[in-house]
Order: C-alpha cells, then structure tokens, then sequence
C-alpha cells in the first residue's frame, strides 16, 4: 500500500513538473511568436552627441527586451544629413510605416513628427527646451503623445567656472543657427546669465555648417573666449571653428565631452549616453501601457565637468585647488587621463 502511495505521488509530481513545462514553453511559444514593438529612429544629422544617445538608448531598451511578452524591435535609423527636405519627407515615411514609437533626435525632426502624428508617442533624446520648441506645454508633462530628456546646460554654472578659470573674460563671442529652437533657448540664457554676471556676449548667426569657420574668423580680436550651445548645425562644423580659435590660441568652452575631446577648453554638462538611457527607459515605460503626456521631462542631475588638460597647458591657463576638485574628467589629446593632483 505504501508503495502504490509512492507510486501515485511519484506520477502526480512528473504530471505537475509537465504542467509547468508546458506552461513556461507556450510563455516562450508566446513572446517568440508575439508581433514586436517597433521603434523607429529618426535624427537630423550625424554628430557625436547624437550617436552617443543612440547608443544609450539601445543599451536601455537591451536591458528590457521585452514588454507585455512582446519583443521590441528597434528600426535601422533614418538620417536628414541636416536637409529640411529630406526632414518632411523621412518624417511622412515614418509615420506611413505606423511603428509603435518614435525616437526622434533633434528638435527639428521632433517638430516634423509631431505635426503629423497625435498618436503615436514621440520620444526625444536631449531636448534642449520643449516648451519653447511647442512640444510640451510644460516641463511636468508634455500634456500630448510626446515625452523626453533634456540636455538644456547650466548656463550660470557655466558662467562660474569661466570667471574662476579665466577671470579677465569680458567678452563672450558665440555661433549659433538661429532657426534652431534649442539654440534660442540656450541664447536667451545666455543673454539673462552674462548681463547679470557683467559679460558682453557677441554673436554671429549662421545657416549651415559652411558659414561655422567664416563667422569664428569674424570673432577673432573681438573677443576673449568662444561658447558653442547645443547647436546641431555648429557640431557638425565643430572641428572647423576649434581650428580657426586654436590657430589663434583662443579658449572655447560649451557642454559636450566630444567638444572637449576635439580641442575646447571645458564642458560643463550632461553625459549623452546617460540622456539617451533615460530616454529608452522612457520608452519602456510608454510602452508599457503609461500616457507619454503624464511623463516629467528628465534633467541632467549631476552634470560633468570636462577639462582639457593639454588646451590649458598650452594656453597657460592654471587651476586653482578648488577646480582642480571640482573636475570630473581631464582630457588630453582626445583621451581620458588621471585628473589633475591638487597642489
């Protein structure tokens, strides 16, 4: 009797352990076979900043492969080259191929997508201000099917560093392309920071990235220090203008580590990848079932310090022992060393 006992319980436990086999093997029939979440990639050229937000954001999506027992997919990227043309046209393919979210990198592809689609949540990796691009009505929440991370600078923190590591700057020559959104925004920090603080700010507009290396020799003698803002059309020129302000050993500072690794002297702000990461979290977050309109902009928290040794050694430009604590990373001839030892 007791063996028979064995027995059953024996065959029970070998039914139940194919019940949960089974049971995990339609979950995996299931997510294997399920249709995928498609991602679209859409940006306005290629720079730097931007394939470092790519590449945050597929390592982010990598780290939830799945939503709902769904794969996501994320598409080949769709490029403009920074052709307001190609832009409309890439944007009407986009949304005529109905992905389930777009990724959009730059303002200006962001503003394309945006007028076409209600639907179809946009995400945006580093905005630079969605309020006054008209994509969000406000920072809590973009109120419609648009959310994002933001790569706006800290201007004034900006304008601190330079007064404490060049404190005869007076005048601040800059290059921007008016007609982008995120450069107006950051201008008109700018403009507010540098009259509070007792800077001249000279500008000098430009159209396209063949205008960079002409507006930078217009600067030459006229200023003490060139600023880049987050400005698609100028990074795309940015070895260009660090050629022309180095052959004249003229400082320039702006918010990117690539700007620092290239030749500036110093970049004050947020870590690209770690926009792009936080932009894919998003992502996943939207996919899985919460409103993107209901999603706060993310901020940069804790931004970086880049300081370009080799520039400063040239220059003759020393840090004080404060700065020298407040770097994050030094750079020399585009690589990372060990950070400069206090005195």
């Amino acid at each position: 009797m007791e063996g028979g006992m064995n027995n059953r319980m024996c065959l029970c436990f070998v039914v139940g352990l194919f019940m949960i086999m089974a049971i995990i093997g339609c979950k995996e029939r299931a997510t294997s076979e399920a249709k995928p979440l498609r991602i679209a990639v859409f940006q306005i050229t290629e720079i730097q900043p931007i394939a470092e937000l790519r590449e945050g954001f597929s390592k982010a999506i990598k780290e939830s492969p799945h939503v709902q027992n769904r794969p996501i997919e994320i598409l080949p990227f769709k490029d403009a080259h920074g052709d307001t043309t190609l832009v409309n046209q890439i944007a009407d393919q986009i949304i005529a191929d109905k992905p389930d979210l777009i990724y959009v990198l730059g303002t200006s592809v962001a503003q394309a997508i945006a007028e076409r689609t209600k639907t179809i949540p946009i995400v945006q990796g580093a905005v630079t201000d969605p309020v006054e691009a008209k994509l969000a009505v406000s920072w809590e929440g973009s109120g419609r099917n648009y959310a994002a991370s933001t790569d706006l600078p800290p201007v004034q923190a900006q304008l601190d560093i330079l007064r404490k590591v060049l404190p005869e700057v007076k005048k601040i020559g800059t290059i921007y392309d008016s007609g982008e959104d995120n450069s107006k925004a950051v201008m008109k920090q700018l403009r507010k920071y540098a009259e509070k603080m007792g800077f001249v700010v000279i500008e000098k507009g430009v159209t396209s990235g063949a205008d960079v290396s002409k507006m930078t020799t217009a600067l030459l003698g006229k200023v003490d220090v060139i600023f880049v803002p987050t400005d698609n059309t100028v990074h795309g020129a940015l070895p260009a203008l660090l050629q022309v302000a180095a052959d004249q050993h003229l400082p320039v500072y702006n918010c990117t580590r690539s700007s620092v690794e290239s030749g500036a002297l110093f970049a004050l702000g947020g870590d690209y990848k770690d926009m792009g990461a936080s932009a894919g979290r998003i992502a996943v977050r939207i996919l899985s079932g919460q409103p993107p309109g209901e999603i706060p902009i993310a901020f940069i928290e804790n931004p970086t310090l880049y300081w370009n040794v080799g520039v400063s050694e040239k220059y003759k430009i020393p840090l004080s022992d404060e700065m020298r604590k407040r770097v994050n990373v030094s750079i020399r001839e585009g690589k990372e060393v060990p950070k400069p030892l206090e005195k």
